[in-house]
């Protein structure tokens, strides 16, 4: 009878993006805060006052305290991330969202307590070298944090043998 709601977790989306401003994926006591802990968007190139993740080398990390400072308007049009499809909104909300949005809170995804992190690989295609270096932000992520991490791709179905020889694989 034990309930799981993902606290202590991280539930990691590759995929589209995210709407980072949706109150689903906010701290349902405080909507001041996120509840998103980085955004790496690989589609994006640095400009004046943001970063690629240092291993990495490029796309546009934010971390939750540029999301936080975007949420309250200071500075304002900081995180320039964007999930212009909306798919990997939906499927956050899915796998996280906390039904905030809602006043009866009815519908929440999974696992509504846990943190959430995004890798940004496209917006509708992703290519191998991507979802790889997305595997491995995620991994040092975890590590770094000490949390463990739940990956999510939905993106659409891959070819292949699926038989672990495959380099995503």
């Amino acid at each position: 009878n034990t309930v799981y709601k993902g606290k202590g977790v991280i539930v990691a989306i590759f995929d589209s993006g995210i709407d980072w401003d949706h109150p689903d994926f906010r701290d349902p006591v405080d909507q001041t805060k996120s509840r998103i802990l980085r955004i790496w968007d690989q589609t994006l190139t640095p400009i004046a006052g943001e970063s690629s993740p240092a291993v990495l080398g490029y796309g546009v990390e934010y971390t939750q305290a540029h999301i936080n400072n975007e949420i309250d308007g200071t500075p304002a049009s900081y995180v320039r991330t964007q999930d212009v499809n909306g798919h990997g909104s939906h499927v956050a909300g899915i796998a996280a969202g906390n039904g905030a949005a809602q006043a009866s809170r009815k519908y929440t995804g999974m696992a509504p307590e846990a943190d959430i992190v995004v890798v940004k690989g496209g917006e509708s295609s992703f290519t191998t070298t991507n979802i790889i270096n997305g595997m491995s932000y995620l991994q040092n992520l975890s590590a770094t944090l000490g949390k463990p991490v739940v990956l999510n791709m939905s993106l659409g179905g891959l070819t292949g043998a699926h038989d672990g020889t495959r380099a995503d694989e």
